[in-house]
């Protein structure tokens, strides 16, 4: 059984680049096969995803598309979220969105797709799961509680 939705696809849209610098393509509400997210930039039936995301509001409002492309980045906002994410996934959003903006971000989420196809079974981890959803393997990118705050 596959709970992932059948998305263990080798590739990931940069759509799925969220203005925070989540990768959408391995968020666990991205991921779930009981009414998934279509990822923080998609619109469905004229909706956005996460009505209340202060983040997109944020974006929306200085007509940009990432936060990475404001004069203010990081902001505080982003700090918060980073260090949140730092500390529990061992990934850095900041991190992320300078890759993206060093090196664009179609080569971002090739890599992305690499890094997060599990060893095991080749299906997509989840930054937010210690485990594989389909074959319980280790996420070995998940922090252990001695590496928590390291990033990848």
């Amino acid at each position: 059984m596959n709970p992932t939705n059948e998305k263990k696809s080798t590739t990931m849209s940069g759509q799925l680049f969220a203005p925070c610098g989540i990768n959408c393509g391995v968020c666990v509400s991205y991921l779930r096969k009981h009414k998934p997210c279509a990822g923080c930039l998609q619109v469905i039936n004229g909706k956005l995803p996460h009505p209340m995301c202060k983040i997109r509001f944020c974006v929306h409002g200085h007509d940009i598309l990432h936060c990475f492309e404001c004069k203010t980045f990081p902001c505080e906002r982003i700090k918060h979220l980073d260090l949140r994410y730092r500390k529990n996934y061992g990934i850095s959003l900041i991190l992320n969105s300078l890759a993206v903006k060093e090196n664009g971000v179609e080569t971002f989420m090739e890599r992305e797709a690499r890094k997060w196809e599990c060893p095991s079974c080749h299906e997509r981890l989840s930054i937010h799961l210690p485990n594989c959803w389909n074959c319980q393997q280790p996420n070995p990118f998940f922090p252990s509680p001695k590496n928590a705050g390291k990033t990848n």
